[in-house]
């Protein structure tokens, strides 16, 4: 082998370490560049993290609602409807109708908030009309004097079926919407019972005074015929 192409050779030889020299320099660039956006795209992901935990943890807190006096009217978590302590019947039945198309409604499910109240009443009616006498403690048909196990049976009844409707009257704190539907709808129908039979009683009253005053002239007139 002659000294020229000995150093051809050493010539190719310095260009080919130079060229891989100059690959492994942009390899090395663009692992540079692939480690970058590796540690943008980890930074990210903690943030996004970081806001959804935030969020969980917003949804899992109790949420408030204050009325203009600055008083607290209810506490609801996720899941759970808890109706404020000495709260008027008025007020439940208020909390009640405001969370049948939100906390009480199944997800991703549009409720009509007066049909789904009404669908509840009429079925409040047919449980009760359905009670047998036994189910009373005395004769008084109203919520107190009906037996324990009547009014479980009747909460748990209608809870089952506003569940076919998509309405979770089971999410109130101690079935106190189901308790408060049939409760009212019970002593509404006792009171009108009551006003009926004083209206029968004074009106059987007033026929019989009726009677005696056409029997009283009756006889007058009988009187003056003698």
């Amino acid at each position: 082998m002659t000294d020229q192409t000995t150093a051809s050779l050493l010539n190719m030889l310095v260009l080919e370490v130079m060229t891989a020299k100059g690959k492994i320099t942009s390899l090395d660039d663009k692992l540079d560049n692939v480690a970058s956006d590796i540690s943008s795209i980890k930074d990210l992901l903690q943030q996004l993290v970081i806001k959804v935990s935030a969020l969980e943890q917003q949804e899992t807190s109790p949420n408030v609602a204050i009325d203009k006096s600055g008083t607290a009217l209810y506490f609801s978590t996720t899941g759970t409807l808890t109706r404020p302590p000495h709260s008027t019947e008025k007020e439940d039945l208020a909390l009640l109708k405001r969370h049948l198309s939100s906390t009480l409604a199944s997800d991703n499910i549009t409720i009509d908030v007066g049909g789904a109240y009404k669908y509840l009443n009429i079925s409040a009616d047919k449980l009760i009309a359905d009670l047998a006498p036994a189910c009373y403690r005395g004769n008084t048909k109203n919520w107190i004097c009906l037996r324990p196990e009547s009014r479980t049976a009747m909460i748990n009844a209608l809870t089952q079926q506003a569940k076919t409707h998509h309405i979770h009257l089971d999410r109130c704190e101690r079935n106190w919407g189901a308790r408060h539907i049939l409760r009212r709808k019970l002593n509404n129908l006792n009171s009108n019972q009551k006003k009926q039979e004083e209206r029968n009683t004074k009106k059987a009253g007033n026929s019989t005074g009726d009677r005696e005053i056409l029997k009283e002239r009756r006889g007058q007139t009988d009187l003056r015929k003698k």
